[in-house]
């Protein structure tokens, strides 16, 4: 029966690129999380600009409205820049993230590499055992009929 005797090792390397893999959904889900923030910030910014047009298209223009709108495009503008920077930043943990999850499966790979050589190796010596022992045996039924016994029952002829 074969047994790779770094199994442990192996299933170790296994259960560290599955934590990984969660850090990086992790990271991956807060990334999506920031940029919708984003997306939603840019669609405020666009939907108060389209207020300002269709108010600057009115005849009777209401300069507090205008100046409502400007002063509210300008917040959103600064939580937009802001927002772009955690979504930066999101983006380099995952990145690093991704990085830490590839070294960790490379990791794991060479014990697989190590595993299946291992086994490769096993197999060819038991695959020449089991050719020796049939060649044995074939060597003592030759042997068992140039002497004249008779290899079913084991008698002489």
């Amino acid at each position: 029966m074969f047994k790779f005797r770094l199994q442990p090792v192996l299933k170790y390397r296994e259960f560290i690129e599955e934590q990984k893999k969660m850090e990086l959904a992790e990271k991956q889900r807060a990334h999506l999380e920031e940029k919708k923030r984003e997306d939603m910030l840019k669609d405020m910014r666009y939907r108060y600009h389209e207020a300002m047009r269709d108010e600057t298209a009115q005849t009777d223009i209401s300069v507090t409205k205008l100046a409502f709108f400007q002063t509210y495009i300008f917040v959103i503008e600064k939580q937009i820049a802001r927002q772009q920077e955690k979504v930066f930043e999101t983006s380099k943990k995952m990145a690093a993230a991704q990085q830490v999850l590839v070294e960790a499966k490379r990791s794991k790979e060479v014990l697989v590499k190590a595993k299946e050589s291992a086994y490769g190796r096993y197999s060819y010596d038991e695959a020449v055992k089991d050719q020796k022992l049939l060649d044995d045996m074939g060597t003592v039924r030759h042997m068992r009929s140039e002497k004249g016994m008779d290899a079913a029952s084991g008698r002489m002829a």
